[in-house]
């Protein structure tokens, strides 16, 4: 909030790890543990699989399969609620990570909370439910013996608090520090002495380790405070943390440094990387085919000697760091001017900005979804300028809807000079693939429905668009392919499977007319009188003529003098007439 309203000018501040020391809000009893973890257990089995050489490959399975043991032995989730959920009347707020996952949560209760109190109540709260409203009041005022749980998806993550709240639930998979700490708040009431639960249940090991960041700002605290000599404000130094799977972090956390292999081991990675590419700009997410998180290890240096984090590194480490590329500034720029590069270098390969929403380049940046979030902070007004200006020089079209718009429109309009009208069959692409008759339908389409602004309808009239019915427009894209048929060949003699070279189906068409004039009562189709007109411009003949004395005169022609007429049954003259039919 201090970056987006304040210029990131903040006159004082206090971390929620310093106002549980000040005893501002109450200390937690805190229990972590894990569910489903075999998810997890897969990811670092395919990393320990990726390892290159055999001797490092075996270790790292050794403790991986020790990982698996303890925790398959690990207490499941109803004897760790049935053990700490000591309030069995209490209100409890679940938080999941969204409706698929609160339905799947919601279906466990019958077995996890049953060792609590076997009388449950859910209550389910979400921004797209018309009855969160009433479950939300219900679940605050409900004074009842059951156990009273409120499932809810992110609408009480900030901004909301509650009365009377036992604990809360962590259902985690993982999700950014901010939002952890906006939970865990909703169990902390300013004032209150009785130490709320908090239940962190992850599906992810690094998750274990998220309460290290608020007792670090506990310890940050205390530290600052006794150096001022205001230690008479410490109320609380630490609080209660039960690590139902202790043995299993720490398992976790060597089968970490393992994988990791250590400082060097990255750094030489990075060494590799910055050979193939000639920078260290390595996207966040960026893993070595050896398994190792290259660009997370390479924020995390960065933080470290902003001072951030806790860590070491050295003055020498800096320097072979500098030495292969590494950008140390803010991390925000460090990521712009990353994506600006792979933008820019787009540009020198296709001539525009144009980048497809999926698109990743070959180091696997996103590009598509970097250009898509940077339209998006222009229009929001939170772009730089200068950010702009560069961007403005490499052709960046920031409005990309209206782009396509005026270029398809300037297509349509050379077809109108060309031809004199708009009546394009919806089939019709242009001699570069551009499929204009898709996108005259569908301006005709969208008009009706008010999609269009007045300025668009206005332009698109100039050029001769037609903004009748679908039945009409499909009438005159016959007429259109007809006519061209009429001037290229000076009559309308269609042959019945005769289809044009734009795919049209030209000789059904014409035969379809005829059939509407000769049975109108049979026909749904209309054939009004203007139509009819128009047809006979172009040479309709609406009754098939009998072509036997033509293919008399035809057959005879050739074999006059020698009196002969042996003609193959399929054979047809250069007037499509069957001599045999």
């Amino acid at each position: 909030m201090a970056e987006e309203l304040f210029d990131s000018r903040v006159a004082s501040n206090m971390t929620l790890g310093e106002a549980v020391v000040r005893g501002i809000l109450p200390a937690p009893k805190y229990v972590t543990t894990v569910y489903q973890y075999q998810k997890a257990l897969a990811k670092y089995q395919v990393r320990v699989d990726n390892l290159r050489a055999p001797g490092i490959q075996d270790v790292n399975q050794k403790y991986l399969d020790a990982l698996r043991r303890a925790l398959e032995q690990a207490d499941g989730l109803d004897k760790v609620f049935a053990h700490h959920i000591t309030n069995k009347s209490g209100k409890y707020i679940v938080f999941c990570a969204n409706k698929e996952h609160m339905d799947e949560m919601v279906s466990h209760v019958p077995e996890w909370f049953a060792g609590v109190n076997p009388d449950v109540v859910v209550y389910e709260a979400y921004s797209d439910d018309p009855n969160t409203d009433k479950a939300f009041a219900d679940f605050k005022t409900d004074t009842t013996n059951r156990l009273k749980l409120l499932f809810c998806i992110d609408m009480l993550n900030e901004g909301v608090h509650v009365e009377g709240i036992s604990g809360v639930i962590l259902f985690r998979p993982t999700i950014s520090p901010i939002i952890y700490k906006q939970q865990i708040g909703r169990a902390l009431t300013a004032g209150d002495t009785a130490a709320p639960l908090i239940l962190d249940v992850v599906n992810n090991f690094e998750g274990l380790t998220s309460i290290s960041g608020l007792q670090s700002e506990m310890q940050e605290a205390v530290h600052r405070l006794y150096v001022n000599g205001e230690g008479d404000k410490i109320v609380t130094e630490r609080f209660e943390v039960i690590e139902q799977v202790h043995d299993c972090r720490v398992l976790f956390e060597q089968l970490q440094a393992s994988l990791s292999s250590g400082w060097e081991h990255y750094f030489s990675e990075a060494s590799i990387y910055y050979a193939e590419h000639s920078n260290l700009n390595v996207p966040k997410l960026y893993t070595t085919p050896g398994g190792l998180s290259l660009g997370v290890w390479l924020v995390t240096q960065r933080r470290v000697r902003e001072g951030q984090i806790q860590g070491n590194l050295t003055e020498q480490q800096i320097a072979r760091l500098d030495s292969i590329g590494m950008v140390w500034g803010n991390r925000k720029e460090i990521a712009w001017q990353h994506g600006f590069e792979v933008a820019k270098k787009y540009h020198d390969t296709y001539g525009n900005l144009m980048v497809p929403g999926k698109y990743v380049d070959s180091d696997g940046y996103p590009l598509g979804q970097w250009i898509i979030k940077t339209r998006q902070q222009k229009l929001n007004g939170r772009l730089k300028e200068e950010r702009i200006a560069q961007l403005d020089e490499l052709g960046m079209v920031w409005n990309i809807f209206d782009a396509k718009w005026e270029k398809a429109y300037a297509l349509a309009a050379a077809y109108y000079e060309e031809n004199g009208n708009l009546n394009i069959p919806r089939s019709y692409v242009t001699a570069a693939g551009e499929r204009l008759g898709q996108w005259v339908a569908s301006q005709q389409w969208a008009y009706p429905k008010g999609k269009l602004t007045d300025e668009q309808v206005e332009r698109l009239n100039r050029i001769g668009m037609y903004w009748g019915n679908r039945n009409d427009r499909q009438w005159n894209e016959g007429y259109q392919e007809a006519k061209r048929y009429f001037d290229a060949y000076g009559d309308l003699n269609v042959p019945a499977e005769y289809v044009s070279p734009g795919g049209y189906n030209l000789g059904n068409w014409v035969k379809r007319q005829r059939y509407t004039r000769q049975n109108p009562e049979k026909s749904c189709a209309v054939l009004t009188e203007e139509r009819i007109a128009k047809l006979d411009a172009i040479g309709m003949r609406w009754e098939k003529a009998d072509s036997r004395p033509r293919r008399l005169e035809l057959a005879q022609g050739p074999h006059r003098e020698s009196e002969k007429l042996n003609v193959s049954a399929n054979h047809k003259t250069g007037e499509d007439i069957g001599l045999c039919s």
